[in-house]
């Protein structure tokens, strides 16, 4: 006959430790499970974007300072070309141009525009209304200075207006006979300090008849961009006067004229032909224009009234 086998009694304890561990990797699998899904979900409260209306959206454009880089020359109108022919004037105003532009457009409080942004000829009409339409607030014309007896001038200089526009833009104005009446003239100023004086004088002349009583930021605008230009690059110092040339002469608005060198002169031919030296010359401009914006900020925007 066979013996019955004994039933093994139930350990409670080991089998209350059983139910504990399972508890507490259920636990875990259950924290790990809501963490991830916490990472993929996104949080409401942080995604949920206010919606902007169109004040404020209009209220933060009008916080902006609207900036026009004009390359002068373009289509037809070459300008010279440096001694072996390699670049016209043309060509390098407009790749300076472009270089300050994607400098300035990092920084979310400007808007930056080009009057051209191609090979094309533009009048000096297309151009103001270029920059009117642009609401522009600092125009900056990027130019090259030229001698056509001689190659002996070097170096940069840079030209501000009067911020007094004229009624309206002469009908067939020969821009080309323009400029050359006031590189001539610009020859003759050699000397540095002559032409600091005079321009000095010459603007405090003027601001004293100035019913709208404005600081004199395109003067400020040229000696930081004159200043900060020549940090970077190795060119003479001819410093900043007051002129209203060419578009300088039809605008209100903060505005300079940049002579980023004599194409005529051999020693600055060669460097205007370099991609890093136009670089450095584009850094400096950009960087004086926005030291002078971050100085004159406030200025800048009770200005407006006088243009816009």
């Amino acid at each position: 006959m066979l013996k019955k086998k004994k039933r093994r009694k139930l350990n409670k304890k080991k089998l209350f430790l059983v139910i504990i561990v399972f508890a507490i990797i259920l636990a875990l699998i259950f924290k790990i499970f809501t963490f991830a899904f916490s990472l993929i979900k996104p949080d409401n409260n942080q995604t949920k974007e206010k919606v902007k209306t169109a004040q404020e959206i209009e209220n933060e454009e009008e916080r902006k300072i609207n900036i026009t880089i004009d390359p002068a020359k373009g289509g037809k109108n070459k300008g010279l070309a440096t001694k072996d022919g390699g670049m016209y004037e043309k060509d390098i105003n407009l790749e300076i141009a472009k270089l300050i532009k994607n400098n300035l457009e990092k920084h979310s409080d400007v808007n930056v525009k080009l009057t051209r942004a191609y090979d094309d000829d533009l009048s000096l009409e297309d151009r103001k209304k270029i920059i009117n339409e642009n609401k522009t607030d600092i125009l900056i014309s990027v130019r090259l200075n030229g001698q056509s007896s001689s190659d002996e001038a070097s170096g940069i200089d840079t030209y501000y207006n009067s911020e007094n526009v004229k009624s309206e833009v002469k009908k067939n104005s020969n821009i080309s006979n323009v400029e050359a009446k006031n590189t001539n003239k610009d020859l003759k100023n050699s000397n540095k300090q002559d032409s600091d004086s005079k321009a000095d004088s010459e603007y405090d002349g003027d601001s004293t008849k100035n019913k709208d009583d404005r600081k004199p930021l395109s003067k400020y605008l040229a000696s930081s961009v004159q200043t900060t230009t020549l940090s970077f690059i190795d060119m003479k110092d001819r410093g900043v006067v007051k002129n209203d040339i060419d578009i300088l002469s039809y605008v209100k608005m903060p505005a300079i004229v940049m002579h980023c060198g004599f194409i005529s002169n051999k020693a600055d031919a060669e460097k205007l032909e370099n991609n890093k030296h136009r670089s450095d010359i584009a850094n400096g401009i950009s960087e004086g224009t926005l030291l002078f914006i971050d100085n004159y900020r406030g200025e800048i925007f009770k200005d407006r009234i006088n243009y816009r």
